[in-house]
């Protein structure tokens, strides 16, 4: 359980995109404002989806690594 006041400097999560694309807001909150959020466990076909949801929440994206058919997208939110 993390309390909501709390914020973090980088928060990283491997899941599947489907869970990604419901928690995104919630990244968003857990993660403090200039810090980064590391998502992984997308497919390349989920890719530009994924980067878009993100991108209408608020991230930035900053870096995708692509590693075969799975790729780690790096985002930035942006400092209040």
């Amino acid at each position: 359980h993390i309390p909501k006041s709390h914020d973090f400097q980088l928060v990283i999560a491997n899941l599947y995109a489907g869970a990604l694309l419901s928690m995104g807001e919630r990244l968003f909150r857990w993660t403090e404002p200039g810090g980064h959020c590391l998502i992984s466990g997308i497919t390349q076909n989920a890719q530009d989806q994924m980067i878009g949801t993100y991108q209408a929440i608020g991230f930035q994206p900053q870096w995708v690594h692509d590693c075969g058919e799975w790729v780690a997208i790096t985002l930035k939110r942006p400092k209040d």
